[in-house]
């Protein structure tokens, strides 16, 4: 019986992850990769056309349905539950939740960061993720109209980069700090990344005459 392409889709996703993940992007071959897989190479560009398209194959499998996920939660939040931390979880909790199902995965969105993005891995991020950074931005607006969207937008960019340095960057941590209570593992990590980004996101404005001028509050 011949193997089934979606079988063989999927498990070239999985391996190539994997690899990525542990040696970069630049440093495993399409060989490697299918010989892990068990499958041949005609069946890389068959499905994905070049590594580049097996690359933002994993990606958008993986970044997709996060987004949508965040919509969805965003979209259901109740009166009560429209709250700056509330919008928070929504937009965090998808993100730790890809994590215990797809471990590799932040490592892997990492290393394409560092080894730079080209154009179309630029467009792949972008359909993944500006449209929910937009939404959650304007939500954030609404429950905090004091502070302007502008400011609300950096600071959801900042919150972004907290959970992206620690989930991505968790043998690091271990390495750097062997501290069992900095273990990013650890069951209350999720916690207290939303405890400091709402905070992150409810902090005053402050006047401040800084390089580029004064800005107001």
């Amino acid at each position: 019986m011949p193997p089934n392409p979606i079988d063989t889709k999927s498990r070239l996703i999985d391996v190539a992850e994997q690899l990525f993940a542990a040696r970069g992007i630049a440093d495993v071959s399409l060989r490697e990769i299918t010989s892990e897989a068990d499958v041949n190479l005609a069946a890389v560009n068959y499905h994905f056309g070049s590594k580049l398209g097996l690359l933002r194959s994993i990606l958008l499998d993986r970044g997709a349905p996060l987004s949508e996920e965040r919509s969805a939660l965003l979209a259901a939040l109740t009166d009560d539950a429209f709250t700056v931390r509330g919008i928070i979880e929504a937009f965090l909790h998808p993100v730790f939740e890809l994590r215990a199902r797809r471990p590799h995965f932040p490592r892997l969105f990492a290393r394409v960061q560092m080894e730079g993005l080209t154009e179309e891995l630029g467009e792949t991020f972008r359909s993944m993720f500006h449209n929910t950074f937009v939404e959650y931005s304007a939500a954030l607006h609404r429950a905090l109209p004091e502070i302007s969207l502008e400011d609300i937008r950096w600071r959801l960019m900042l919150t972004v980069g907290t959970f992206h340095f620690v989930l991505c960057n968790e043998d690091t941590i271990r390495s750097v700090h062997r501290d069992p209570a900095l273990d990013p593992a650890s069951t209350d990590m999720a916690e207290r990344i939303i405890s400091f980004c709402e905070a992150g996101i409810r902090a005053p404005i402050h006047n401040s005459t800084a390089v580029g001028g004064k800005r107001d509050a």
